[in-house]
């Protein structure tokens, strides 16, 4: 049992690395992270959840707490900024996902907004 810990420890580890708070991630480790992923993200100013599902051919949907849903289009940048094109109302646009204390949480915030603290579970 120590062994199947440690290996999952060490797995995590060289995965993303040790949790350092505001690092970014590299396209590897979004991909990693996010592809065939289900994902809540929480808006701390304005309090709503956002429940989606990014699927490995590009797509992507969701819906809001708030009761507005959008579909639309993601891909990864060589510099490891996620990108998303919102089919509606939602921005749309290029950032990275950071890395917070807690290694299951990465924030990611475009331009102005603040950023959302997002965690993910593949499909």
């Amino acid at each position: 049992m120590k062994k199947l810990l440690i290996g999952t420890v060490v797995c995590a580890i060289s995965m993303f690395g040790a949790a350092t708070a505001g690092e970014k991630l590299t396209k590897e480790e979004v991909l990693a992270l996010i592809s065939d992923s289900n994902y809540s993200a929480k808006n701390p100013v304005r309090g709503t959840v956002t429940n989606g599902a990014v699927s490995a051919d590009g797509s992507l949907s969701a819906t809001s707490s708030d009761g507005t849903s959008q579909s639309g289009t993601w891909k990864v940048m060589d510099n490891g900024e996620y990108c998303t094109d919102w089919n509606g109302s939602w921005k749309s646009g290029c950032a990275p996902f950071e890395k917070t204390e807690d290694p299951n949480v990465f924030t990611r915030g475009l331009g102005n907004s603040t950023p959302a603290n997002f965690s993910f579970k593949k499909k």
